[in-house]
């Protein structure tokens, strides 16, 4: 996770140095208008800024365009919260939640069923903390530990949850595999 403006933040998926070049032109663009502007810039104003250098280099890399997924999400005083999906050939959408990278998969259910407006700060960082580990329960490549950047009208909240902190998904999984029965979630695996 990238931070772009004082209450703005990139998740990236994808192509490290794709997203990383993305996220360098990105906060200096924010940078440079912000200071032609003497004031912030609204999170869908710094969305599409990524957005567009998405689209801008769609031939980029011999014709294949930036391995760049983004996630855009923040809290600005004119909107409040919220998030934008941004792909690698520039579309960007304007959603309540949306989840990207290899272990998104395998959430995505997940993710629909247990996500509600207006949860608390706790609830959502709990909500989010569940999901990951429940990505990376599944999929190799999505790390070990959870880095999780709140944002809303006070600011970007840094939380980093340590493997030895997060619930064990894998033990159920593990448990229905060996004995062939229904799982606390529902799955069936014979």
């Amino acid at each position: 996770m990238t931070v772009l403006a004082d209450s703005t933040v990139m998740c990236r998926s994808g192509s490290a140095a794709d997203t990383e070049a993305v996220a360098k032109i990105v906060r200096y663009h924010v940078e440079q208008i912000g200071m032609e502007r003497d004031s912030p810039l609204d999170v869908k104003t710094v969305a599409q800024i990524s957005n567009q250098i998405n689209y801008q280099n769609k031939s980029a890399n011999h014709g294949a365009g930036l391995g760049a997924y983004m996630i855009i999400g923040g809290w600005d005083s004119n909107i409040g919260s919220q998030v934008y999906s941004c792909t690698a050939g520039g579309n960007m959408i304007s959603t309540r939640w949306t989840t990207d990278g290899s272990g998104s998969t395998y959430i995505w259910g997940f993710m629909d069923d247990g996500f509600k407006e207006n949860m608390t700060r706790e609830e959502c960082e709990a909500f989010v903390t569940a999901a990951i580990t429940l990505a990376m329960s599944t999929d190799s490549s999505s790390g070990g530990c959870v880095r999780l950047n709140t944002v809303n009208a006070e600011g970007i909240h840094r939380k980093f949850v340590k493997p030895g902190e997060l619930s064990p998904a894998y033990g159920e999984l593990a448990a229905t595999v060996r004995h062939g029965h229904v799982g606390a979630s529902g799955g069936m695996v014979l």
